[in-house]
């Protein structure tokens, strides 16, 4: 599960979207792609707000909760979070003091 915890949601997205776009590519064509040039070619055709479905973005710990409630509903036992973006302490501070405490059963 990709996150971009920031200090705002549209700061999250303005993140998430510069450094990961590729995240919301349709398919398999993340797969299919050979070079790093047509990643970068593709990526512009994603738009913010087709990112922030696929990216859980900003501040709010119950976005997050959400989210991550989703996996464990499904029955998943092991979830990997993926902070992309520089706030990396932020992100770990609110994750295992406001999010994690809510998924413990």
């Amino acid at each position: 599960m990709k996150v971009c915890w920031a200090e705002s949601e549209e700061a999250g997205l303005d993140t998430a979207h510069r450094l990961w776009a590729n995240a919301a590519l349709p398919g398999q064509l993340a797969q299919t792609l050979p070079n790093p040039q047509d990643f970068e070619d593709a990526a512009t055709l994603i738009t913010r707000e087709a990112l922030g479905a696929a990216f859980v973005c900003g501040p709010d710990p119950d976005q997050h909760i959400q989210r991550a409630r989703q996996y464990v509903d499904a029955g998943f036992d092991e979830l990997y979070v993926q902070q992309v973006g520089p706030d990396q302490e932020a992100f770990f501070d609110a994750w295992s003091s406001k999010v994690l405490p809510e998924l413990r059963d």
